[in-house]
């Protein structure tokens, strides 16, 4: 009955069906197990694939990254030196003068290369130059400048009168005005008693405007010079007579307040006449019965 449940003529025929569907079916599994094999080939490959490309991305942005600083050179603004990602792969530059502040000794400075990354110190005195009001002038000061006390534009180191304001023509001390100048010719001819050295009135009234000259001048020196004729007595008395008016004259001069240490008195007698005077005539021989002074700093 089951040879013709499918009607099958015979046995053989059945046998030889089951057979073919066996094979059928095998060949139907085997053809399945391959496709699905390939499939999860493929899938692999592609995930292979992308992960090599990834790889290659990631190799790649090493080589293109010159510097090492994880910046890819693409996009690297400085691809040659090591930077941060901050600051577009190049290194923090707080004062932005191309120095980088590891490198930078005035990193919060604007700067020079040759100088280490600080501004231009000129005179080395640590006061930069556009701060410096005195560039090549070495003094540790706000200004970089040294003090002025008179105030007079000479430096107090270069000012022969640091606290009397002058002229740099005279080192910094007041300049002898024109009038002074011919005050103190005028009173080259001061008199004395005859043959001594007592000043007379009328002069000691001349010599009051000189003390006046003197305390205005606090820091000015005088040197008072005496000196004779040579048709009066002899060369020594003269030299004595001339030394003792000299002094005379600063002894006056102390008296009235002047110190001392500031006046600086000799005679010279008859050895400095005045050039071109003849004193064979009284006229030359009263020019050289003189008494100089000079006022210095």
């Amino acid at each position: 009955m089951s040879n013709n449940l499918f009607g099958f003529k015979s046995k053989k025929e059945r046998d030889d069906f089951y057979i073919a569907l066996v094979v059928v079916i095998l060949f139907f599994l085997l053809f399945w197990w391959m496709f699905l094999k390939n499939s999860k080939l493929d899938v692999d490959g592609a995930e292979a694939s992308l992960n090599g490309i990834a790889t290659t991305e990631i190799t790649d942005d090493k080589v293109l990254d010159a510097d090492g600083d994880g910046v890819a050179d693409s996009i690297d603004n400085c691809p040659e030196i090591a930077g941060v990602p901050e600051n577009d792969g190049c290194p923090n530059d707080a004062d932005g003068d191309g120095i980088a502040d590891a490198k930078d000794k005035c990193p919060d400075l604007a700067g020079l290369i040759e100088n280490g990354g600080c501004p231009k110190d000129s005179d080395g005195d640590g006061v930069y130059d556009d701060k410096d009001a005195c560039p090549n002038i070495s003094w540790n000061s706000p200004s970089g400048c040294p003090p002025d006390t008179d105030g007079d534009g000479v430096f107090d180191p270069n000012d022969k009168c640091p606290e009397e304001a002058g002229s740099k023509m005279n080192d910094g001390c007041p300049m002898i005005t024109k009038e002074e100048k011919n005050y103190l010719l005028e009173i080259q001819n001061i008199e004395f008693v005859r043959g001594k050295a007592n000043i007379s009135p009328n002069s000691k009234t001349k010599l009051e405007r000189l003390v006046q000259i003197l305390n205005d001048r606090s820091q000015a020196s005088l040197s008072i010079q005496g000196h004779t004729d040579n048709q009066t007595g002899t060369a020594e008395g003269n030299l004595k007579l001339s030394s003792s008016r000299a002094n005379a004259c600063k002894a006056f001069l102390i008296s009235k307040g002047i110190k001392e240490n500031r006046i600086n008195a000799k005679g010279f007698g008859q050895s400095r006449p005045l050039r071109n005077i003849d004193q064979s005539t009284e006229a030359g021989r009263k020019k050289n019965r003189r008494v100089e002074f000079k006022i210095n700093y």
